[in-house]
């Protein structure tokens, strides 16, 4: 598990930028990737997100990922949850809703018993 944040990405954009078009991989034939490559390393290893999409041109790099459980888009956090082959996002509410689902399930468990 692990929590996703416009930070953490912006923390990740450089990595994510160099793995996805190959930089420092062999040869890359498009000069402005690899400008923008040199911008994205030049804002160090904390950068602030608005800068970091800036220097893309857009927030997809930057943007909290959707909620796998209800939909909501305009998540602070979310938390992730994978494996090899897939992966899960909650956004606040719906961790909230588990916690609370698992609350009422322990307090229905006890009462049984």
């Amino acid at each position: 598990m692990e929590i996703i944040t416009r930070q953490t990405l912006a923390n990740d954009a450089v990595n994510q930028w160099a793995n996805q078009y190959r930089i420092g991989k062999g040869p890359v034939s498009d000069s402005e990737k690899v400008e923008t490559y040199s911008k994205l390393k030049s804002l160090g290893n904390h950068p602030d997100p608005n800068s970091v999409d800036k220097i893309i041109g857009n927030g997809s790099w930057t943007r909290v990922p959707f909620c796998s459980e209800c939909g909501s888009e305009d998540n602070d956090f979310v938390i992730s949850i994978a494996d090899a082959d897939e992966s899960m996002e909650l956004c606040e509410d719906c961790i909230d809703k588990i916690h609370r689902m698992v609350k009422e399930y322990r307090g229905v468990d006890r009462c049984i018993a």
